[in-house]
């Protein structure tokens, strides 16, 4: 394996719980999976940009409630990097609920959601966006 294949391999552990996909495929058929994923990527953007608009409002219940929602999602579906960076800010929200300067954590739920997308492609679990 050469050094970039390596990489593409580690950084798609870390964004991609195969293990759970897998576990996955023995109750759900090839296009019902790859229908879930598809409308996970969906609603993950949706409510990317309910925490955006929630951080402009500065409403707190509705960010944590919007970045609850998309951890328990992303855990469903194997998306264990994007879950542990909801948890975290849903946990900060729940102790200080400062909601200022939340620009970085918008950057990195759309690249986590970007990266997993290319992660289930990569992986044969979805064939296109």
């Amino acid at each position: 394996m050469t050094r970039s294949e390596n990489e593409t391999a580690i950084t798609l552990e870390l964004v991609l719980d195969e293990a759970m996909l897998q576990q996955l495929s023995k109750y759900l058929t090839k296009a019902e999976l790859e229908q879930s994923i598809r409308e996970f990527l969906v609603d993950a953007n949706v409510i990317l940009t309910e925490v955006e608009a929630a951080l402009v409002d500065k409403n707190v219940t509705v960010a944590t409630r919007a970045f609850h929602t998309l951890k328990g999602n992303s855990r469903t579906l194997g998306a264990n990097a994007l879950a542990a960076l909801c948890q975290g800010a849903e946990n900060e929200l729940k102790k200080t609920a400062d909601l200022s300067d939340r620009s970085l954590i918008l950057q990195q739920l759309a690249g986590l959601i970007s990266q997993y997308s290319v992660a289930v492609r990569l992986a044969g679990y979805c064939t296109s966006e």
